[in-house]
């Protein structure tokens, strides 16, 4: 399972269900996603191969509009977005403060917010790798970790640190809160442990992506 951008604006996904593409194409994730009684775009899984504009550049955003009416086209997928107050996870510092680990690799940029240009990524600026249980971030900001923790928790995670700087972190956490202990820690302890932070539940708003309808596509 898996889905990449090619160079050459062409995009392919193997063996992934709707609910991963539309995830990737309005930039949610999927506890953001309200699918009524679609419960097959989360089992059902597709091939898809397409190829966006001549002269549409390299890399994923370019093809999120293409992803949209792909979906659109071929799903028959029809949606709408509201905000809704929802439980969040605020990332504050711990009372220890927060301890961050600058970058390994000294080309690691901060990024400009008021630029418009894209950040220039490489293997070790700007990249989060997630498996089952651990986190490794190398160049990151505090609000690229939020979206990982987010991923881990299924829940909004809002970045209420106030570093703006950017960091290395690797985090070995319990994917299962209760088997924690020896083996590994909760995530909320490795967090703390880690960078000294911690995560406090609250309720907040929260973008979300409401599914009017969507229809199976025929055999291509």
């Amino acid at each position: 399972m898996g889905a990449f951008a090619q160079p050459g604006g062409r995009f392919r996904a193997s063996n992934v269900p709707v609910k991963f593409l539309i995830e990737a194409a309005y930039e949610v994730k999927d506890f953001q996603i309200a699918a009524r009684s679609f419960s097959w775009i989360g089992t059902d899984r597709f091939d898809i191969a397409a190829k966006a504009p001549a002269g549409t550049p390299d890399g994923f955003e370019p093809l999120k509009p293409m992803l949209r009416s792909l979906l659109a086209t071929r799903f028959k997928l029809a949606v709408h977005s509201e905000t809704r107050e929802m439980a969040v996870f605020d990332l504050m510092p711990a009372k220890t403060g927060l301890r961050t680990w600058p970058p390994r690799d000294t080309t690691c940029a901060t990024p400009d917010p008021k630029s418009s240009q894209p950040r220039e990524r490489t293997p070790s600026c700007d990249n989060i790798r997630t498996r089952k249980g651990v986190i490794e971030a190398y160049g990151i900001t505090m609000q690229r970790l939020a979206g990982a923790l987010s991923d881990a928790l299924g829940r909004s995670v809002v970045d209420k640190t106030g570093f703006t700087g950017i960091f290395d972190a690797h985090l070995e956490f319990a994917p299962d809160e209760t088997i924690t202990g020896a083996l590994r820690p909760s995530i909320f302890s490795a967090l703390q442990q880690e960078l000294g932070a911690k995560l406090d539940a609250s309720k907040g708003p929260v973008r979300v992506i409401i599914i009017d309808s969507v229809e199976r596509p025929s055999d291509n």
